[in-house]
């Protein structure tokens, strides 16, 4: 028995061993290489060259024209140029432009470079009365988008009117004012029935006398001194139809009443006046 186990157990190491050693023995495998992609390097794109700007060139010109004249003026302009032409006017004339080519414009600026009106910008014609004197400046330059275009300039300046005689105002006529009167009471002194005024009077000053008198009686009027004259009145006011512009006046009394004598004259003058009241009343 035990030599049966012995045998088996002999069997069994030579077998562990054989396995082991056909384990050992056995070829190993060479690993095979993982091919690494290479990356394929993207080509950097070119810059295209910006092309610089083109700085704006402006050009000015005098157009020498006088009042009644017609001027012309021919170019060419690129889309960077201008030409601005200087044209002479005065206050009241009339200033006219006008361009035949279609790809230019024109800008008319007043003296003070401001817009001369409100229909003057960017236009092919304008016309206008000037408000002022000086220089106006007539501004061309390409319409957008035209690279290069020709142009024909006409310009007109016509001479303010003449302006219409000012009638003369006729003469208002003004009233002669009335000149002032002076009026006074005639009184005889006691027992005397004639008395003498001296005074003054003027083209503007009339002296006027009131004699209390009654029918019947005789008044007598007499200027003794000066070149003054005399207008005697009824007692209503009325002129007495043979005692206007008199030096001497008599005559009967017709009716009751205060009768008036007024002193006048064409230039300022001294004068004495003799009155006098006699006879009976009626």
């Amino acid at each position: 028995m035990l030599g049966l186990c012995l045998g088996l157990a002999l069997v069994t190491g030579i077998g562990s061993w054989a396995v082991v050693s056909a384990i050992l023995n056995s070829p190993r495998e060479t690993p095979v290489a993982t091919p690494t992609s290479t990356p394929t390097a993207t080509p950097t794109p070119t810059a295209t060259p910006t092309p610089a700007p083109v700085e704006p060139v402006e050009y000015r010109q005098r157009l020498a024209i006088a009042p009644g004249e017609t001027k012309t003026a021919e170019g060419n302009l690129k889309a960077n140029e201008t030409v601005i032409y200087l044209v002479p006017g005065e206050q009241g004339e009339t200033l006219s432009a006008s361009l035949e080519q279609e790809g230019v414009l024109m800008t008319v600026l007043a003296p003070n470079e401001e817009l001369a009106d409100d229909r003057s910008e960017r236009v092919p014609n304008w016309t206008g009365v000037l408000e002022y004197s000086g220089n106006y400046y007539l501004r061309l330059s390409p319409v957008r988008n035209i690279e290069e275009s020709e142009y024909r300039l006409t310009v007109n300046r016509q001479a303010a009117p003449e302006p219409s005689p000012t009638p003369s105002p006729s003469p208002t006529p003004t009233s002669p004012q009335p000149p002032e009167v002076i009026t006074q009471v005639i009184r005889f002194p006691a027992g005397n029935d004639t008395i003498l005024v001296a005074e003054r009077v003027a083209p503007n000053l009339i002296r006027r006398y009131l004699i209390q008198a009654q029918a019947g009686q005789v008044m007598t009027a007499e200027m003794t001194e000066g070149a003054a004259v005399m207008d005697v009145r009824f007692p209503d006011g009325e002129l007495i139809g043979n005692a206007s512009g008199v030096q001497y006046w008599e005559a009967q009394l017709p009716e009751n009443g205060s009768y008036a004598i007024d002193v006048l004259a064409n230039d300022a003058v001294d004068f004495t006046l003799r009155i006098s009241v006699t006879g009976e009343p009626f």
